[in-house]
């Protein structure tokens, strides 16, 4: 009896690549590195526009796919008044292992620049150690604590939720 497999390809590595749309374009070429990039395109420092690019040897082929994506993206968008944002809640589900890090995200969480915002910490961890430091962690920082005994960072994710 005969028997067929079919591999599974794995997926090619891949590049990202930030682009200065009001600069020259950079010279892009299938490398060791991966045959395609997604290029992230960027006006003023703000993010403007994205592009998977398919790398091959000729550095034109790129050039063509970069000068789309020059052509398509708006060079200047107002900015959305405050007042039409919607709230938004972020969501760490954690399992408190690094505390500093832990530590050091929420340090930047609450300098987040957005009008309406909660963060909400979900504790995910399936036993609480007596030596338990995210209590400490979080004090005074205006952060929704939430426990969820379920492994896992799906359950993590909609404990949040």
């Amino acid at each position: 009896m005969a028997t067929t497999s079919t591999a599974r390809a794995l997926p090619a590595p891949r590049r990202v690549i930030d682009v200065d749309l009001d600069a020259p374009l950079p010279r892009l070429v299938a490398d060791g590195t991966g045959s395609s990039a997604l290029v992230i395109g960027y006006r003023g420092g703000r993010p403007t526009g994205t592009l998977d690019v398919e790398l091959t040897d000729d550095p034109a082929d790129a050039a063509r796919a970069l000068g789309s994506l020059r052509e398509t993206v708006l060079a200047d968008v107002e900015p959305v008044p405050d007042a039409l944002l919607p709230t938004i809640s972020v969501v760490v589900s954690t399992v408190v292992d690094r505390v500093e890090d832990l530590g050091a995200l929420l340090d930047v969480l609450e300098h987040l620049d957005y009008p309406d915002h909660e963060v909400i910490v979900v504790d995910n961890r399936v036993r609480v150690p007596a030596d338990d430091r995210l209590p400490a962690l979080l004090a005074g920082r205006g952060v929704r604590l939430v426990t969820e005994r379920r492994p896992g960072l799906s359950a993590g994710r909609n404990a949040g939720v």
